[in-house]
């Protein structure tokens, strides 16, 4: 196994949840609870968030090469692709979100866990660690992104006034500059390798 690989895949996984991203969001949805009950709110979903990204990546690597016959290779140019349309979408255009608030038990899953933490692209990069790696390597890679992105949550949101919006933005489009550049990257290998290209 290529530590060096799985750490950067396990980097990509984080620059989509983008928990950065989502601190004015969770602020937002969240505003005018105590803090304590914000931190359960950030707990439960972020357990949601990393419990539906772990099933899918398990039960989606088995679908796909049963029921529809996608390889590794397929597999790597669709992600590619789909990770860089987020990266550019991302990076180019602001993406303002109307929030509907309400109690923390109606919104913790949607859409704190999902789409806010996880979207459909989570789970492909998630089944790409699954094939890639196997079962311990993606425990392991989804256990550390939830628990960096708990902790940023958690730790980062009560600075935020110091922090301010703008430079969250910016810290947000640098990582998704990194992403389109990790897309770009998964397709042309695969390309070139599926050419006989090293």
């Amino acid at each position: 196994m290529n530590m060096i690989e799985l750490v950067s895949d396990a980097f990509m996984l984080f620059i989509i949840v983008n928990p950065f991203g989502n601190i004015p969001l969770f602020l937002d949805l969240t505003e005018g609870y105590s803090p304590e009950k914000r931190r359960k709110a950030i707990t439960f979903a972020v357990l949601i968030a990393g419990a539906l990204v772990y099933v899918v990546s398990l039960a989606g690597q088995r679908m796909l090469e049963q029921i529809f016959h996608i390889g590794m290779f397929e597999l790597k140019i669709m992600g590619g692709i789909v990770l860089l349309v987020l990266a550019v979408k991302n990076t180019v255009f602001n993406s303002e979100k109307k929030l509907s608030k309400g109690s923390l038990e109606n919104i913790v899953a949607v859409p704190m866990a999902f789409p806010m933490l996880v979207a459909a692209v989570s789970f492909v990069t998630g089944i790409l660690i699954m094939q890639k790696y196997g079962f311990f390597a993606l425990t392991a890679v989804i256990a550390s992104v939830f628990s960096v992105t708990w902790l940023v949550l958690v730790f980062i949101m009560p600075i935020f006034s110091r922090l301010g919006a703008s430079n969250l933005i910016i810290l947000s489009k640098i990582m998704y500059i990194v992403l389109a550049s990790k897309a770009m990257n998964l397709i042309l290998s695969s390309v070139f390798q599926a050419g006989g290209l090293k």
